[in-house]
């Protein structure tokens, strides 16, 4: 089975910065955890403190579908959502050979 990467790029606004980076340590504690997810690496833009990479692995899209329904679905996206200056862009990555 190829994996399938998940990059989500995110600015922050300034005043929410500190509240966002403590959602992105408890997303780097709890997202491998989630059943199909293969691992998450968090980045910090050098040039912008208030904007952050995430890279997560995952074993198909079908379950990273699956996670972001369940994290939908409880209003966790709407809290993340409420901290960012601008929507997060995201795209689905394959390894190319």
């Amino acid at each position: 089975m190829t994996p399938i990467h998940v990059l989500v790029r995110f600015e922050a606004r300034p005043d929410t910065v500190i509240q966002f980076t403590r959602v992105l340590e408890q997303v780097r504690h709890d997202l491998p955890h989630v059943a199909g997810c293969r691992g998450v690496r968090v980045f910090a833009d050098c040039g912008d403190p208030c904007r952050f990479t995430l890279l997560e692995c995952w074993d198909t899209a079908a379950a990273h579908q699956a996670h972001l329904e369940k994290v939908v679905s409880s209003g966790t996206w709407s809290e993340i959502v409420g901290l960012l200056a601008s929507e997060p862009v995201s795209g689905d990555l394959a390894e190319w050979p």
